[in-house]
């Protein structure tokens, strides 16, 4: 009775399991480290101001298993069209994004350097 009671309640959370093993989605945007913030002009994704012009933060959430590095890059150039993009920076222990995107990446766009 006990082994078909176990087996009920495997094959219960076996759909939850698999949902969250299927969890990743996209790299998405998130607040830069207050650090960063003291340092450098921040531009909010769900912005419909013009970019500074002078160089300015993005930062991103990512899974290294999930995202590949391109399709996190070409997310940043979303809010960086014209400029050249350099890494700043990157964590993954106290940060905003979630379990599934765990690590930070800091990006510098300076819009002054063309992307090539």
């Amino acid at each position: 009775m006990s082994r078909q009671r176990n087996v009920r309640a495997a094959s219960a959370l076996l759909p939850l399991v698999l949902a969250l093993a299927g969890c990743g989605g996209d790299a998405y945007f998130t607040v830069p480290p207050d650090a960063l913030l003291n340092r450098y002009a921040y531009l909010p994704p769900d912005t419909t101001h013009e970019p500074p012009e002078e160089p300015y933060l993005i930062s991103l959430c990512y899974g290294r298993q999930s995202d590949a590095a391109g399709d996190v890059m070409s997310k940043a150039e979303e809010l960086c069209p014209q400029g050249d993009l350099t890494i700043h920076s990157q964590d993954s222990f106290w940060n905003d994004c979630a379990l599934f995107h765990p690590v930070r990446v800091n990006l510098i766009c300076d819009p002054s350097i063309q992307r090539q």
